[in-house]
């Protein structure tokens, strides 16, 4: 295994590095937010989609079809009220151009 490390203070005074040191690893532009992704947003709608799928299962298995489409309100349900908890400031931050 070859070892990457870059040292610190050659780098910290702006010397160049040695020919075929491996250069360090890019860094990005800015931190990912801090809930990674875990809103209210996206509970309510992963919910809401996950309970809409089960009423649609078993209304498969047991063969009523009116519980196949309640399934299906239900799962469209989730999307929209996430898609409206998410423009409320419930979801994920968002930069501004």
């Amino acid at each position: 295994m070859v070892d990457q490390h870059v040292d610190a203070p050659a780098a910290a005074v702006g010397q160049p590095a040695p020919a075929g040191a491996p250069r360090a690893p890019q860094l990005p532009v800015a931190p990912a937010p801090a809930n990674e992704g875990k809103t209210a947003a996206a509970w309510t709608t992963v919910t809401l989609i996950v309970l809409g799928a089960i009423v649609v299962a078993l209304g498969i298995a047991s063969g009523q079809h009116w519980a196949d489409w309640v399934g299906v309100a239900i799962i469209l349900l989730g999307l929209v009220v996430g898609g409206i908890m998410r423009k409320a400031g419930y979801g994920q931050p968002t930069r501004r151009r």
